[in-house]
């Protein structure tokens, strides 16, 4: 969904579009993370800084490492979590 036939990332208002159409606003605090290798998570990263997220961080491992490493675990009911391969 972030990138095109042609290249790797969709231009800067593509992503904005696709931002407002989850309702991701740039003032939104954003971790992105893979949920086992963790390479695409560096790339959600790079795409949402190009649709103007501020506040974004990267966790350059994946959910599986950090569930085997034994780290805490929080699900938030009032988190927003979005399937950015939905268009």
């Amino acid at each position: 969904m972030l990138g095109t036939a042609d290249s790797i990332l969709r231009e800067p208002q593509e992503i904005k579009r696709f931002m407002e159409n989850r309702g991701i606003s740039a003032d939104d605090e954003v971790i992105t993370y893979c949920g086992s290798v963790g390479t695409l998570s560096g790339l959600a990263y790079y795409a949402l800084r190009m649709g103007g997220v501020k506040k974004i961080r990267l966790y350059s491992r994946s959910f599986k490492e950090w569930k085997k490493l034994g780290k805490p675990i929080e699900e938030f009911k009032d988190a927003n979590f979005w399937d950015l391969s939905a268009e």
